[in-house]
């Protein structure tokens, strides 16, 4: 009879500490928003130490995927929290909101990663959820390791498949050669890698570009000889 009280007044304790966690970081309003969102969302530090921002899906359908983010830039005309949860992490440590620690390499930082991770499944009841990993800009390794990793603990049966439901990679790439050549050339001047006056002579040779965004204007095959090169020497 002892046992079974201590039993439940340890669940009864654990129940009150995830559901004070989730409180604790649950986002009531934001600046300037004057709708109500159809899903749920928490911000907050994976360990006191990396950012993350997690929305719940607002679809019934897609209520058993979760979609890992690991930093990059994200751009989609429809909501991703429709295809299921959505959890954003900033990295590498130390960019964006993430406080900088001692692990730097990709290896150390996917290990850490991985067990922060389980965690954070068992605080927001996601354990049973089919993971998809997503890789930003500087995170396709950690990615890959975190999945080797994972992959080798399962083979020598320190973790099962229920540990973690890794269902899929996505990694975001070079689609094609001339998506990846035009689009670079508004990348390069909104990182500080092509001067103003640079970038204003390329507008000046391709007046069919000047008026639209990179991603619709293609450089690399432009009826104007001077616009093709003038584009490629800002890309080297």
């Amino acid at each position: 009879m002892l046992t079974k009280s201590i039993s439940l007044l340890f669940f009864s304790t654990l129940f009150r500490s995830i559901f004070a966690l989730q409180e604790r970081d649950k986002i009531s309003s934001l600046p300037n928003l004057q709708f109500t969102p159809k899903f749920e969302q928490y911000s907050g530090y994976l360990d006191e130490k990396l950012f993350y921002w997690y929305f719940t899906s607002q679809s019934a359908e897609a209520d058993n995927n979760l979609i890992i983010f690991l930093k990059g830039e994200l751009e989609n005309v429809y909501s991703w929290t429709k295809l299921g949860h959505l959890l954003f992490i900033d990295l590498p440590t130390g960019s964006g909101f993430s406080q900088n620690i001692t692990t730097f390499t990709n290896a150390e930082t996917s290990k850490l990663l991985f067990n922060l991770l389980q965690n954070f499944l068992t605080t927001y009841n996601l354990k049973e959820k089919k993971i998809f990993l997503v890789s930003g800009e500087y995170s396709s390794e950690i990615v890959s390791l975190m999945a080797l990793d994972y992959l080798d603990s399962i083979k020598q049966q320190q973790n099962s498949y229920e540990d973690f439901r890794l269902k899929g990679l996505i990694f975001i790439g070079i689609w094609n050669e001339v998506v990846q050549f035009n689009s670079l050339i508004d990348f390069a001047y909104a990182k500080g890698f092509t001067g103003k006056r640079d970038y204003q002579h390329l507008l000046d040779q391709c007046p069919a570009c000047n008026q639209s965004r990179s991603s619709d204007c293609d450089y690399l095959n432009s009826p104007m000889q001077s616009c093709q090169e003038t584009a490629k020497k800002i890309e080297c």
